[in-house]
């Protein structure tokens, strides 16, 4: 048998196994990093595909409801355009009784309307009318409210 081993051969061996052991650590410590970087990409692709369809599906909202848009604004200019044309006095109102819009016969039977609530100018009352409150429908006879 041989005699023992030198100190000096022996720290090299321990030095050389405890090299390899942390060589053997840090590879599967790297196979492991590896395989969460590809559990990882994987993620990311699939949500990122995820997200893409998402976007592409918003983008066809975006252009519908943009046409939707421009359709109504079409409805309105005709709309406005065919009640500017009418001879009869209309008007809108809002929930609070302003006028939001009249019309030109409108505008020509009640000079300075603008700024006064539907019952101050038309029936020259300080309170909402019952037709105001939807209790009573207006009925249009000869352009004036009966």
């Amino acid at each position: 048998m041989p005699e023992a081993f030198p100190k000096e051969l022996l720290d090299i061996y321990l030095a050389v196994a405890g090299l390899v052991g942390t060589t053997a650590a840090r590879l599967a410590s790297e196979r492991e990093l590896r395989h969460h970087r590809r559990r990882l990409e994987e993620l990311v692709k699939a949500r990122t595909t995820e997200l893409t369809e998402i976007n592409e599906k918003l983008q066809r909202e975006i252009a519908q409801r943009m046409q939707a848009e421009e359709a109504l604004l079409a409805e309105k200019d005709n709309l406005i355009r065919i009640l500017e044309a009418m001879k009869d006095v209309i008007y809108i109102v809002n929930s609070h009784y302003d006028i939001e819009y009249a019309n030109p016969a409108f505008a020509k039977e009640f000079p300075g309307h603008e700024g006064r609530k539907c019952y101050q100018l038309i029936h020259n009352r300080e309170e909402a009318c019952p037709w105001c409150h939807g209790q009573v429908a207006p009925r249009c006879g000869t352009g004036r409210w009966e």
